[in-house]
């Protein structure tokens, strides 16, 4: 058996904050790891805030959130942790809404979103294009601020999976479902609510809170990943799976999951269990909206 630790971390993303902004991150990383997490992931566009609106047309919103970013993976609270970061990113005079996956003094690939939301209250694609290349990816060039701290002059982006000595990390960054109650923003219009979750197979492991008035919530949980290898190959998707063209990688080398022995040390996450998934109903969420 091989154990990871996955957090996931709810912050108040405010519009242009950038110091603000930062500051939590790096508080959720603290967190994450303090709670035995090597893998860390956070809201979309958390760098600069989702509800930027035009903001996110303006070059200076592209270079503050590259060096927040930089500010970020100079803290000494990254090293032996993989950290997922949402922020804009410009490839080709071109606005993306991407992940940034990294690490201490080291950008890993860039993943920008496939998928906008461009209905209802949402209009991603005035500020964003989405990314139409599929099992592609691209060079590249760093910023100067992160070429001072990594080294790097280029990085990957584009469609492709990070791959460890253990496991592979894919990211989807999806469209919003915005006829779902639970599913509310965060300009002027609208709030967000939170309520991250860590699901395995299908399974809830872990939820947080909706409305809550932390600023920094992390939840983790702490997988089996022979777990999700099992399971995969007990189901009817082993035929398409095969069929698949090879999808392309970013290799990292790092080890994030622990072996069973390491399980029993003291101060070790211990294996999650499934729990009941708690959503609000549309009234206690009106309440809980206003009491925020």
């Amino acid at each position: 058996m091989t154990f990871l630790t996955v957090a996931a971390a709810t912050l108040p993303s405010v519009p242009l904050d950038f110091q603000g902004n930062r500051d939590r991150i790096l508080e959720s990383i603290r967190i994450a790891k303090s709670k035995g997490a090597t893998l860390r992931t956070g809201p979309e566009l958390e760098i600069p805030g989702y509800g930027c609106l035009d903001h996110h047309l303006e070059g200076d919103t592209f270079a503050h959130s590259w060096e927040v970013l930089a500010q970020i993976i100079s803290d000494e609270v990254t090293k032996d942790m993989l950290i997922d970061l949402g922020m804009g990113c410009r490839h080709r005079n071109v606005r993306y809404n991407c992940r940034v996956l990294c690490t201490y003094k080291r950008v890993l690939f860039i993943r920008p979103k496939m998928s906008l939301a461009n209905d209802g209250l949402y209009r991603e694609a005035r500020h964003f294009t989405a990314w139409a290349k599929p099992l592609q990816t691209e060079t590249y060039y760093l910023e100067s601020v992160i070429e001072k701290v990594t080294g790097q002059r280029t990085v990957l982006i584009g469609d492709a999976i990070l791959s460890t000595r253990d496991t592979a990390i894919g990211l989807y960054v999806l469209e919003w479902l915005r006829d779902h109650p639970e599913c509310v923003d965060g300009d002027a219009r609208m709030m967000y609510d939170g309520s991250s979750m860590i699901l395995l197979n299908g399974t809830v492991l872990e939820q947080g809170a909706q409305f809550s008035l932390e600023p920094v919530e992390v939840i983790t949980a702490t997988i089996d990943l022979e777990q999700v290898r099992s399971f995969r190959s007990s189901i009817s998707r082993n035929v398409q799976a095969a069929a698949q063209p090879d999808y392309p990688r970013v290799e990292f080398d790092i080890q994030l999951s622990r072996s069973a022995d390491d399980m029993f040390l003291p101060g070790s996450p211990q294996f999650s269990q499934s729990k009941e998934l708690h959503i609000l109903d549309p009234m206690s969420e009106i309440w809980m909206s206003t009491s925020v």
